[in-house]
């Protein structure tokens, strides 16, 4: 499934943004819950290996 901008409109107004702003404020992170779907997670990790792997000149990993 492809995350579309409604989706990811709906997935942000189910965050309880009150108790993630407590958990910023006093541990300095919080969890959000499921923002991205897996496919999308995949393609984000597999970009930032390539960009990182270009970067450092290793190859792709």
């Amino acid at each position: 499934m492809e995350l579309t901008r409604a989706e990811a409109g709906r997935r942000a107004a189910r965050t309880d943004w009150t108790t993630l702003a407590a958990g910023l404020d006093e541990l300095g992170g919080a969890p959000t819950g499921p923002l991205l779907t897996r496919a999308a997670q995949s393609r984000a990790t597999g970009s930032r290996a390539v960009r990182a792997a270009a970067h450092t000149g290793t190859g792709v990993p």
